[in-house]
Order: structure tokens, then sequence, then C-alpha cells
């Protein structure tokens, strides 16, 4: 009969007290000594924690950052945008409705655009000649999709390549994006919206 194989034995080192699961005991290779110590606490999180924690707090830097950046650009730029739509007159029958700033950190000096809306009782058609009469008062020459009230660009050519750009969208109100509307009020009670926007 084969010789009866000896029962596996764990390797000599440190391992949990079967008596006391808060301390550790030393296995010499074939039995308990009396050497013990505190049993060793995880500290700390897991790899994987730790790495989507460090990923989730640099996208956080980094909106913030953005963020900021967003502000600063807003607070320099806003003012001399706000100066060119204050040029733009309006017949008071245009009612303003709301102003937003909208900024790309990304593009400095190009991108970021102020945008007024305004509410008009007056059909799309009428109230897009409207404001067109008023820009060409102003010196402005229309250079894009001239003639229709869907997003018709403008800019005064005397004042060279910083010359300001004006955009015109004349809609419907129910017409007026639904996230447009959303983060940029309308006026509901009237039946056309302008919106005047400079970049």
């Amino acid at each position: 009969m084969p010789e009866q194989q000896q029962a596996w034995e764990p390797l000599p080192g440190w391992y949990q007290d079967p008596a006391d699961g808060h301390q550790q005991r030393f296995w010499d290779g074939s039995q308990w000594t009396q050497q013990v110590r505190p049993a060793k606490t995880r500290t700390g999180m897991p790899r994987a924690l730790l790495i989507i924690a460090v990923l989730v707090t640099a996208v956080a830097v980094l909106f913030g950052v953005l963020e900021l950046l967003d502000r600063v650009q807003e607070r320099l730029l806003r003012p001399g945008l706000e100066k060119t739509l204050d040029e733009v007159v309006l017949p008071a029958e245009l009612r303003p409705v709301t102003e937003y700033f909208e900024g790309v950190w990304g593009c400095f000096d190009m991108c970021p655009t102020l945008t007024r809306r305004y509410s008009s009782p007056l059909s799309t058609e009428e109230t897009h000649r409207v404001v067109a009469a008023e820009l060409q008062r102003l010196g402005y020459q229309c250079i894009r999709q001239c003639g229709q009230a869907d997003e018709s660009a403008w800019v005064q050519p005397g004042k060279g390549q910083r010359s300001p750009e004006l955009f015109l969208q004349v809609s419907l109100t129910t017409d007026v994006d639904r996230y447009a509307a959303v983060h940029h009020p309308k006026d509901p009670s009237r039946p056309v919206h302008a919106d005047l926007s400079v970049q």
C-alpha cells in the first residue's frame, strides 16, 4: 500500500491567530509559536479606487479652471460687446427679454458672443426689416443670408479686421429652440422673437 501523503502545511510566517482574530501569530512550519503581533490593518484605498479618485479630482480641477477662464473672459470682453449692442436703438415695441453671454475659452477674442433677445408684436418679416434698417443706419452691411430672417450676418466695412460681426435671427416664438428657451427666457405672450448677437 502506498505511503499516505502528509497534509499540506503552510510555510513559516505570520498568519491570523486562530485564537484571536485581532492579532497575528507566527507559524514556524510545524506549529504555532508564542510570538504574536497586532494584525495588519489595510490602510489606504485599493489601487483602482485611488486611480479613480485621482482622475475624478483632475477632471473637477480642469472644469474649475475652465469655469474660471470663462468668468475672466466674460469680465474682460463683455463690456465691449455690450457697447456694440447699445448702439443699436430699436423701437419701443421691440421689448428686450434677456441678455446672455456665451464664451469659448479656446478662442479667446473671436468666439465669445453676447446676445440680446427682443420680443416683437410684428411678423417675422417686419421685425427683420425694422432691425435690419437700424443696422444699415449704423453703417452695417449684410454679408451672409441677406434678406432672410434666419441668421443674417452684418459687419461695418470701415472698421477693419477687428470689426464686430452682428448676427440677426428672427423667429416665431413657438420655434425658439427649447434648449435656448430654457436657459434664455422668451416672452410667450408675443408672436416673434429677435436675437441680436455680437461676436
